[in-house]
């Protein structure tokens, strides 16, 4: 089971505007919205404690966190979750590496695809709210998808790439 952090678990809506527009690999871009993100007075996304909670009491599977969160914020961000969700802060984690500015759904799925070769049958489950983790080839069919939508009371769903693919596929011929 893997976790993603911002906007999964964090609520870091009030920054986002901080961000580039595009990516880029000038790091100074990055910069107001790391310092800002350093900070601890960010609540989690609403849900998520009992949601977590929920899904590492039913299901046998060991968490992960996978985060486009630069190597910088590693301590921040560890913090956090002792504080807020500490089932997650043990966890094996996974930053970005501060010179990879490539976009993020590519780092993670780089990430991910590492984590499952050490780890075979990782992830059955990804929760994440970027709806395009799931076009990464780092999912497999038998994957799930859950999608946080601003909090956790309407977990989405949604299928893998290879389901998808199929289904599109059978829908044209």
């Amino acid at each position: 089971m893997i976790f993603d952090c911002d906007q999964t678990l964090i609520d870091t809506r009030a920054i986002s505007h901080l961000l580039p527009k595009v990516y880029t690999s000038n790091l100074s871009a990055y910069g107001p919205w790391r310092e800002a993100a350093a900070g601890a007075g960010f609540p989690p996304v609403q849900g998520a404690k009992a949601g977590v909670h929920a899904l590492l009491s039913t299901r046998d599977a060991r968490p992960f966190l996978v985060t486009g969160r630069d190597e910088s914020l590693e301590s921040a961000t560890r913090e956090w979750l002792q504080r807020n969700v500490p089932e997650l802060s043990a966890v094996e984690m996974s930053f970005r590496p501060e010179q990879d500015f490539s976009p993020t759904v590519e780092s993670k799925a780089r990430r991910i695809h590492e984590i499952r070769i050490r780890n075979p049958g990782v992830p059955a489950i990804l929760v994440d709210d970027d709806r395009d983790m799931a076009l990464t080839e780092c999912m497999e069919q038998e994957d799930r998808l859950l999608i946080v939508s601003g909090d956790w009371s309407a977990l989405e769903e949604i299928p893998c790439l290879a389901r998808g693919v199929q289904a599109r596929v059978a829908n044209e011929g």
